[in-house]
């Protein structure tokens, strides 16, 4: 009965912000998009280094180069690099299958932004909804599926989330983990129940 319950909180979750970018590409639409900007700052080689090494530092350089997009756009700030932060904090928590995903899925997440961050022009909605897909393609590609059968790792990602103030990292987490095995799914969900006994 919890596996369900949990599976309608996410989904429901999922559907809500579904809607949410619905209304917004509707919005645009009809308003001209608002929010193409252009760069606040030069093209810096130690950011491009940065990217390259996977550094969450690369995250602050991307956020100075892109300063104007509003804030209820800005995924950097709110998640991205809080995030990126406390998966370092939490490094050593993980077995080497978990560290080498977290570096993988890091680089490449990286690797694509880096050519966001040498554009001209940033339409921040855009580029908001194409990271969080990218994101997910990353992590299922750097072997995710493989590190949450395993519990130290889940222990280690309760870590990493159980002090992120809403469900925005497990809910992307559990979908991307509906394609894994049974095991992983379940350990998963597990998470996502002690996560959501936190914020109540």
């Amino acid at each position: 009965m919890f596996w369900k319950l949990t599976l309608l909180v996410l989904v429901s979750y999922q559907l809500h912000m579904s809607q949410c970018g619905l209304f917004d590409r509707l919005r645009n639409l009809f308003r001209g998009n608002p929010t193409i900007i252009r760069p606040s700052q030069v093209i810096r080689q130690d950011c491009l280094n940065h990217a390259d090494t996977g550094n969450c530092q690369f995250y602050s350089c991307f956020r100075q180069r892109w300063a104007t997009c509003p804030d209820r756009h800005d995924i950097i700030v709110k998640l991205v690099l809080p995030i990126c932060n406390k998966y370092d904090n939490n490094f050593d928590s993980f077995n080497q299958e978990g560290q080498d995903f977290i570096m993988d899925s890091r680089k490449c997440l990286m690797s694509w932004m880096k050519t966001q961050y040498q554009a001209n022009t940033l339409k921040c909605h855009d580029f908001k909804h194409d990271l969080e897909r990218t994101n997910a393609q990353c992590m299922a590609s750097s072997n995710f599926c493989r590190i949450v059968i395993n519990k130290q790792n889940i222990q280690a990602f309760f870590n990493v989330i159980k002090d992120d103030v809403n469900i925005s990292l497990i809910k992307n987490l559990v979908r991307i983990g509906a394609s894994c095995s049974r095991t992983g799914l379940q350990n998963l969900l597990r998470l996502a129940r002690d996560k959501l006994a936190i914020i109540g």
